[in-house]
């Protein structure tokens, strides 16, 4: 069945029958409901190529993330994937790792004409070129002062209401484990808030590394390694935390009667962990839809000179390992 037929058969123009399979907001909700259903009956599909080439839009959209072993981005990349198909659009998503070529990577999503790119990090290279090639990018934690489209987590809020949350539990010695730079945000706020709160900043209770479940293992060891240990700890994130936890299990400290734990994202682990993990909560539906927000805004036609910014609050979702259910306490290891 052909668009014309169907708006013979619901007494509507092609025009209105046009603009409902593509969502349009000038046709009614129930005018829209009336022809898809007619469509998906008849088995009418629509021309992708003919609409592209009528639109000037692919109406696909590349993601470019830095890998997709790491849970929550592929949490991530599977919501961002499930809210483009409700808009109609596609994603082409592409792994930027370390030994990842990101000009090829550029080179094809250019190619293929998408409308527009999400991505975790790019450098003035990359984007003068698709500045050139007009192809509208939203960064993922993008810096304040990068003056570009981003949306953002506030890393800091969820931190700071986590080590209060330790401090009201009667934890003085909070350690970090998997600190990825001082001035890291959430790093960051874990030493700003330790020092407004009094609170003594060890860097015996601080180590380094990436966002593996290898870098909270081996960090959680140097810990036990030392005289003077951390009642708590806060990790990168929650695959740091679950690394961090193992050290705890092999070295028989109890989680949380001796060491509470608490990480960052609240990824699908999280909550099935040997003993369910405490964590800061990004809610990736909120932060896929803010990021397509911003996206979309540019790819229909958005002109404001000043560029996008959009925060996401995450926040502290309790279970075991913060040791909460135990009541105040603060033991030593």
């Amino acid at each position: 069945m052909t668009q014309r037929q169907i708006a013979a058969k619901l007494g509507i123009s092609v025009a209105t029958v046009s603009m409902a399979l593509n969502n349009s907001p000038r046709v009614k909700n129930t005018t829209k409901v009336r022809v898809r259903e007619l469509a998906a009956q008849t088995g009418y599909r629509i021309n992708e190529t003919a609409r592209s080439l009528s639109s000037g839009k692919t109406r696909t959209v590349g993601v470019l993330f830095p890998e997709f072993d790491n849970t929550f981005y592929a949490q991530l990349a599977d919501e961002l994937q499930r809210q483009l198909m409700g808009r109609g659009y596609i994603g082409i998503f592409l792994s930027t790792g370390p030994t990842s070529d990101i000009n090829n990577y550029i080179d094809m999503l250019v190619a293929r004409k998408v409308d527009g790119i999400i991505s975790r990090r790019l450098d003035m290279e990359h984007m003068v070129r698709l500045n050139g090639e007009k192809v509208p990018v939203t960064f993922y934690a993008a810096p304040t002062e990068s003056n570009l489209d981003t949306v953002v987590v506030d890393r800091g809020k969820g931190v700071c209401e986590a080590i209060k949350h330790l401090i009201g539990l009667g934890h003085t010695r909070i350690g970090y484990v998997g600190c990825q730079g001082d001035f890291e945000p959430r790093f960051n706020a874990y030493r700003h808030t330790m020092m407004a709160s009094g609170l003594p900043l060890d860097h015996d209770w601080v180590t380094s590394g990436g966002s593996s479940h290898e870098t909270g293992y081996r960090g959680m060891l140097e810990i036990f390694a030392r005289r003077n240990r951390p009642t708590a700890v806060i990790a990168h994130c929650d695959i740091v935390a679950i690394g961090a936890m193992c050290a705890a299990f092999e070295k028989n400290v109890k989680v949380p009667e001796q060491l509470a734990i608490i990480g960052y994202d609240n990824i699908k682990e999280s909550r099935y962990a040997a003993i369910p993990l405490t964590t800061v909560a990004v809610d990736v539906a909120e932060l896929a839809k803010a990021l397509l927000d911003t996206l979309f805004e540019r790819i229909e036609g958005g002109r404001s000179p000043m560029p996008l910014r959009t925060v996401v609050s995450p926040s502290l979702l309790i279970r075991k390992s913060c040791g909460a259910q135990l009541g105040k306490r603060g033991g030593n290891i």
